[in-house]
């Protein structure tokens, strides 16, 4: 598999798109030293059989957001890229800033709220006006 050629004008579409199939977000928790829930990371994860085709997307992934270019490892029978808080939180802003109503996955979204419900200091101007647009129905400009 070859990554395509994708317009700019469409590229956060189609990586969104790409994420929601083969994709995953999570938070990694665990226990502080009185028992409280802390949050350690949120990671983004893209998989494919191709390894070709996951350098092409990271160096892509890189030149439009911004973020670090990360390897692309070996998993069981596929391939990963990885990407720690800091990427996934550029990575949030890619896929949802001009996003229409209905064209993303919910519960994938709602992973990202999540974290940044549990850490604001995470929550960057252009986080929270897509945060605030999916609280409140607006359409995204």
């Amino acid at each position: 598999m070859i990554m395509p050629t994708i317009p700019v004008t469409y590229f956060s579409d189609f990586v969104r798109g790409y994420f929601d199939g083969d994709g995953c977000v999570s938070l990694e928790r665990s226990k502080g030293s009185k028992g409280q829930a802390i949050i350690r990371r949120l990671t983004v994860v893209f998989t494919s059989g191709s390894k070709q085709f996951l350098k092409v997307l990271a160096r892509q992934l890189a030149e439009h957001t911004g973020i670090q270019r990360v390897p692309v490892w070996l998993s069981n029978c596929s391939f990963q890229l990885r990407y720690s808080t800091t990427d996934s939180t550029k990575l949030f802003c890619l896929f949802y800033k001009q996003v229409r109503p209905g064209l993303y996955l919910r519960r994938k979204f709602d992973i990202f709220a999540q974290y940044f419900q549990l850490r604001p200091s995470r929550v960057t101007d252009g986080i929270a006006r897509i945060l605030d647009v999916f609280q409140h129905g607006h359409v995204v400009k």
